[in-house]
């Protein structure tokens, strides 16, 4: 107790050095938290610009340009640039398109913009022959800066191969043909056939007009002894008993 009390000052300024280093690491640590905070609300509203080219959905030959903000934040007064010749949709330069001449004020987060860019089948030599490089420049909403460089390399597509079709495609497709379908009978091109007999008739009737239309391509004499032959075959059957008939001679008069 005594030592406690010879030592009382010496006790107090150690445990205030104490009190002000844990203090200092306190106001060090809630910094870093502020800042960290700060960054993430800054990444929230960050935009993030990618340009790629991709194969269509339906139709795996054609390519199509593919300009897409992936980020959370959106985008401001992008501009896109090259300085490469390059012949989109087989005819227009790229520069020539209006998303490189003219500046889009605003890309909202997760929206696509998307361009019809060539045919691998009729320019691939051309697009073998060396990356499209396009530049991108673009804002956030506070007003920062963004300048990013994409290359765009061909090759990788080299042997890109599909299974089937897309089934929007394929429903597509099947609803088109309905429709035609369905204005063919409405303008009386095509007529439906409604079948008024019972259909083992109907088949027995196509088979003989088959029949006919065969005979028909014969020479006369041909037709005349085919025909001939055909009634005297017919007649043969008629004249020939039933198998029931020779074996049920019917009732016997009782005895």
């Amino acid at each position: 107790m005594n030592w406690l009390n010879g030592n009382s000052a010496a006790i107090t300024a150690i445990a205030t050095v104490l009190l002000t280093f844990i203090t200092a690491y306190y106001a060090f640590i809630t910094l870093g938290l502020l800042r960290e905070n700060r960054e993430i609300r800054a990444s929230m509203n960050q935009p993030d610009l990618a340009i790629y080219a991709t194969a269509h959905e339906g139709y795996i030959n054609f390519l199509n340009l593919v300009v897409e903000n992936v980020g959370p934040g959106a985008a401001y007064d992008v501009k896109l640039s090259t300085d490469q010749e390059f012949k989109a949709d087989s005819d227009i330069d790229l520069r020539k398109l209006g998303l490189f001449r003219h500046t889009l004020g605003f890309f909202a987060s997760r929206q696509k913009i998307e361009h019809f860019l060539t045919s691998m089948a009729e320019s691939w030599d051309e697009l073998m022959s060396r990356p499209l490089e396009i530049q991108a420049t673009y804002r956030d909403n506070q007003g920062k800066l963004y300048e990013k460089k994409f290359s765009i390399n061909f090759a990788v597509l080299e042997n890109l191969r599909r299974i089937g079709k897309q089934p929007l495609y394929s429903l597509a497709d099947d609803l088109e043909k309905i429709q035609k379908d369905i204005h063919n009978l409405a303008t009386g091109f095509n007529k439906m056939q409604v079948l008024t007999e019972p259909l083992e008739q109907y088949r027995g009737r196509q088979r003989a007009e088959h029949l006919y239309y065969l005979v028909r391509q014969l020479p006369e004499e041909r037709q005349r002894e085919f025909t001939e032959t055909l009634r005297s075959e017919l007649r043969q059957n008629r004249s020939q008993p039933n198998s029931e008939e020779s074996h049920n001679p019917g009732p016997q008069a009782d005895g």
